[in-house]
């Protein structure tokens, strides 16, 4: 950390590393998105570096930092995920207006925005995973939290795909109707998938917190989803188990 380093030559030879890091060890991962970050032990220095980036990754150092920048990323993580559900129903609610009000560009740029959320979300609630220890005067239950991110999001994909069932069947079987159907029908393919993934995501979750009962879906999911989420969550327990090794 670098509010450890004493004199000029210390803090030279941390840049040397920093450079070297970034330009040539992790020159492939940062080509590919990653991130690496100068961490000065300051809570502002730990907001702003939760704030640059999509995904906030904690573990590798909250035990060697103070209660009150942990308090702080707690803080901040757990505000982006209201928020992010707060976004999340307002999206999820155009998208269900635009089922009577078509507007095929709009749908496509909500329908984005909210697979991008949603995987921040996912994201988000995976980091509360691993906090074990939250501060002792932070009175947050982190699992039950993460939990609940992942059902909403599950719920919300669910309610969504039914309400473009509901929509599809209703819709008269007239000429002048062939187009919007086919539209609609693309519509719940991608909502049907949209859902698989939440769905997939909130059984990586494992058990579900004692405050909650088992999540179960109101779609019949195909045998080939659910060849696929069973693939999805061996592969995901084979590498949790390698990890403790």
């Amino acid at each position: 950390m670098w509010d450890t380093l004493k004199g000029d030559s210390a803090k030279q030879r941390a840049e040397s590393h920093y450079a070297e890091l970034r330009d040539n060890i992790w020159k492939e991962q940062i080509e590919g998105r990653a991130r690496i970050v100068r961490f000065e032990n300051t809570q502002q220095s730990a907001t702003e570096i939760v704030k640059a980036c999509h995904l906030v990754y904690l573990p590798p150092f909250w035990d060697n930092i103070s209660s009150n920048t942990q308090g702080s990323l707690l803080q901040e993580l757990l505000a982006r995920i209201g928020n992010g559900l707060q976004q999340q129903r307002y999206l999820q609610d155009d998208r269900t207006h635009l089922l009577v009000h078509p507007n095929r560009q709009l749908d496509t740029i909500l329908s984005s925005d909210l697979r991008d959320l949603n995987e921040q979300l996912t994201s988000y609630s995976r980091q509360l995973l691993l906090l074990k220890s939250p501060p002792r005067d932070f009175k947050v239950d982190t699992q039950s939290t993460a939990y609940r991110c992942l059902l909403d999001i599950a719920l919300s994909s669910q309610r969504f795909f039914h309400e473009v069932e509901s929509a599809l069947a209703q819709l008269p079987s007239t000429p002048c109707n062939t187009g919007r159907r086919s539209e609609l029908t693309a519509t719940l393919e991608s909502a049907r998938r949209d859902f698989v993934s939440a769905y997939q995501n909130l059984r990586s979750f494992g058990r579900p917190p004692p405050k909650f009962q088992t999540f179960i879906p109101t779609i019949t999911l195909t045998i080939s989803e659910r060849r696929r989420i069973h693939a999805f969550l061996q592969n995901l327990r084979l590498y949790n188990d390698s990890r403790r090794y």
